[in-house]
């Protein structure tokens, strides 16, 4: 007599469902293994904007004077001078959703959030804007917008760290990142001005007259990173942010397709990784 089937007995995974997922994990392993065979697309910068109003506001615009590509990523930091204010939305003309990364940051004086929009659809050169609210009037606003190709366009955000200090070092504070392939993007809101960049990351930005900074680093391995920053002794509030790049590029495996649902099977559908 056979044994009967228990309710309480999960169900054995698909053949089908095997296959998949042991290909998936395939691709991504002989992605660490192989990293000659390249990244689906490298990490570039495209282009930066600001808007830096010297009187308080409680909406904020600034444009991409560039023409946008779709698919890239926009990364905003909002700086601005209270604790007690808060941003109510990021918006652009252009109709793409922004998520929040990381903060509000607060220290006794400063605010800073970071905003990152995946997927971006197309936009002509100096067509779109991103407008940002506050809840109510505030001092020094700091926008920062930024445009990036290469990046994860379904789950960019990795990893976060944010810090608050005083000194002539602004720091973000450590970040661990989990995929080998990460853009770990920075930005700070000082009281005073910044000099230049920390180690290994490249300067976008010191903005005229706030002199807060907008910095970039692309990783290719996991591991503990911080983004720093040269200050004039003050205060300041610093965020990092680090960003997934895509999957690895295999063109030149050795099983370069598989059938599903059928393993190998006319009856199964072909499922062509590369």
């Amino acid at each position: 007599m056979g044994i009967l089937p228990s309710k309480n007995r999960p169900m054995a995974p698909s053949v089908s469902a095997r296959v998949t997922q042991a290909v998936l994990t395939l691709v991504v392993v002989l992605g660490f293994l192989f990293p000659s065979e390249g990244w689906a697309q490298a990490i570039t910068f495209v282009q930066i904007n600001q808007a830096l109003p010297q009187t308080n506001q409680s909406s904020v615009s600034a444009t991409y004077t560039g023409a946008q590509t779709p698919g890239n990523t926009n990364v905003v930091a909002i700086g601005w001078n209270d604790n007690t204010s808060s941003v109510t939305s990021v918006t652009d003309t252009n109709g793409n959703t922004y998520t929040l990364a990381v903060g509000p940051t607060v220290s006794p004086t400063q605010s800073q959030v970071i905003y990152v929009g995946r997927n971006i659809v197309a936009a002509a050169a100096g067509a779109n804007s991103v407008t940002v609210n506050f809840n109510t009037a505030v001092p020094f606003a700091d926008v920062r917008i930024l445009e990036y190709a290469g990046l994860d366009p379904v789950s960019p955000i990795d990893t976060t760290a944010a810090a608050v200090g005083d000194g002539t070092t602004s720091s973000s504070g450590a970040l661990t990142t989990t995929f080998p392939y990460d853009l770990i993007f920075a930005a700070n809101y000082v009281t005073t001005n910044t000099l230049n960049s920390g180690d290994g990351f490249v300067e976008r930005v010191i903005t005229n007259p706030d002199g807060d900074l907008a910095e970039d680093q692309t990783v290719t391995a996991t591991g503990t990173y911080t983004a720093t920053a040269s200050i004039r002794d003050g205060s300041f509030v610093m965020q990092a942010v680090a960003l997934r790049g895509p999957l690895p590029r295999l063109r030149r495996l050795l099983i370069p397709r598989l059938w599903v649902n059928g393993v190998g099977s006319p009856a199964g559908r072909f499922c062509p990784f590369m």
